[in-house]
């Protein structure tokens, strides 16, 4: 924040702002957060609903702001299918996958599962300099014998 002579997280989101609207014209929402799944969370749940088109969720919202996101395939990573699933369970909400037993959806979902019990509690393991390598693809086009 020293770089942008800002006090806090939100008066550089709101520097940025109006840097981006006065070089394209254009309004830009913006969420902030403890990790980037909060911020990612505050900028599609919260931002976009707010006068100054700026969220910001901390840990200490989590009961609050995540547990209220309804329905649950606009938490992030939550799909039509993944909510089909997690009913099967008799879960409905995002409070109730907090609620649960992760290693009852670790055995439903895998890894996933505890993923989504993680990211219930605005927990993100996640790592932002992290490289994923693309999956390697045959190009071949002629004929194998």
């Amino acid at each position: 924040m020293k770089l942008f002579n800002c006090n806090n997280a939100y008066e550089m989101a709101k520097k940025i702002q109006l840097k981006v609207k006065e070089q394209t014209g254009i309004y830009v929402t913006v969420g902030i957060g403890a990790n980037p799944l909060l911020a990612k969370l505050a900028l599609d749940n919260g931002a976009k609903h707010s006068k100054d088109f700026i969220a910001e969720w901390r840990y200490e919202d989590v009961q609050e702001k995540v547990w209220g996101i309804s329905p649950m395939t606009e938490f992030c990573g939550i799909g039509h299918r993944t909510v089909k699933r997690l009913n099967w369970l008799g879960i409905r909400t995002i409070r109730e996958i907090a609620e649960a037993d992760p290693y009852r959806l670790k055995r439903e979902f895998g890894v996933m599962g505890l993923q989504l019990f993680a990211h219930s509690w605005g927990v993100d393991r996640s790592f932002l300099g992290q490289k994923k390598s693309a999956a390697k693809v045959d190009k071949s086009l002629g004929k194998i014998n």
